[in-house]
């Protein structure tokens, strides 16, 4: 199981240790493991906590629009508007 706190301490070690340049590919990949199924939970977790910690801002909409497009091809798990909504209510 995943712990939350640990991602968020994670990205911004990252931030720290100047790997700033992992934390997008970091954060796609936990995007694409909530849509498979296995992070399910964490939605509200990367809107409120791990998008806001990347400092770029296109990083942080290229991340928006990959979780949007993953949810628009999940429809039949996901509801495409919550999703965009969630993402959009929280960052």
């Amino acid at each position: 199981m995943i712990t939350r706190l640990r991602v968020t301490r994670i990205l911004k070690c990252l931030g720290e240790m100047n790997l700033e340049h992992y934390k997008k590919p970091f954060l796609l990949h936990i995007a694409k493991e909530m849509f498979e199924g296995y992070l399910r939970a964490c939605l509200r977790s990367l809107s409120m906590y791990w998008l806001p910690v990347l400092k770029n801002k296109q990083d942080r909409e290229e991340v928006k629009e990959y979780i949007k497009r993953i949810a628009s091809e999940e429809k039949k798990v996901w509801q495409s508007d919550v999703c965009t909504n969630i993402i959009y209510l929280y960052t």
